[in-house]
């Protein structure tokens, strides 16, 4: 355990150290760290100042900060389309709620709400896909002719 704040410089230089010096016990050549966003956000600072210590060290942020990230790049990209009027007509949310999904304050309502609309558009895509095959299948039947004989062509059972 370090005894140190994680917003300061050398608190991270240090656990970067530590964990470096513990996979190449382990017999490893690439050191793999998950942070946070801030100290992320240091450490790849201290990996920028130092890239010949560092070359083998891989610094990533943890999943929660990129999937907010995702969610945030959602909703700035869909708004105005009408994503949180059909949110608020279809009475799946109010308008305060609504608006905090779409700047990822609420974070579970936000995960919940995308993950609701994508099953909705997945629907919709799936019924016009059953749709269109099922023209295309009457359109192929219609086509065919029965033989003029009415008998089995050669070769068929």
């Amino acid at each position: 355990m370090i005894h140190g704040s994680s917003t300061e410089f050398s608190t991270v230089y240090t656990v970067m150290k530590k964990i470096q010096a513990k996979m190449a016990s382990l017999g490893q050549s690439y050191t793999v760290i998950t942070f946070d966003l801030a100290v992320c956000i240091k450490a790849k600072e201290i990996q920028w100042c130092q890239p010949e210590e560092y070359a083998n060290t891989v610094i990533r942020m943890e999943g929660f900060h990129i999937i907010l990230n995702y969610i945030s790049l959602i909703g700035k990209k869909y708004n105005g389309l009408g994503l949180e009027d059909l949110l608020i007509e279809r009475g799946v949310y109010g308008s305060a709620i609504v608006a905090a999904i779409m700047l990822v304050k609420s974070y579970n309502r936000s995960v919940h709400t995308h993950k609701l609309v994508m099953e909705a558009l997945f629907r919709l895509l799936w019924r016009s896909l059953v749709k269109r095959l099922s023209k295309k299948e009457h359109k192929f039947r219609s086509s065919r002719r029965p033989n003029k004989n009415n008998r089995e062509l050669p070769g068929c059972c």
